[in-house]
């Protein structure tokens, strides 16, 4: 048996809903969805990888784009390495999320009211 952190209330150590206060056991909380599920970060995290993988592509069509303008060799180089380097960097925004995510995950559900 544990105790709701908010009121107090005896609890199952299965339960993931208060009776007294309604308060629900998950990972995070988000203004739009409420308390979130294993389920509901697993879903995320699909969404987070397919923006990441679609940024890595279009940074390297872009640079493949810059590879083939018009223009000396250093400047192509230079364009393409600033395009790899802004997309890579844009990538790594949502794959920082999927870590700090895991990370909050790895540690186990919390209570949240």
């Amino acid at each position: 048996m544990t105790k709701c952190p908010f009121c107090r209330t005896s609890l199952d150590d299965q339960a993931v809903i208060c009776p007294g206060c309604k308060a629900r056991k998950g990972y995070g909380y988000h203004s739009a969805y409420g308390v979130l599920t294993r389920e509901r970060l697993e879903k995320r995290f699909v969404k987070f990888r397919l923006a990441a993988a679609g940024i890595t592509a279009l940074a390297l069509v872009a640079a493949f784009v810059a590879q083939g303008q018009e223009a000396e060799l250093t400047g192509r180089i230079i364009a393409s390495a600033i395009i790899l380097t802004i997309g890579f960097l844009a990538a790594a925004v949502p794959l920082a999320g999927v870590w700090v995510w895991k990370r909050r995950m790895s540690k186990g559900p919390s209570w949240w009211n």
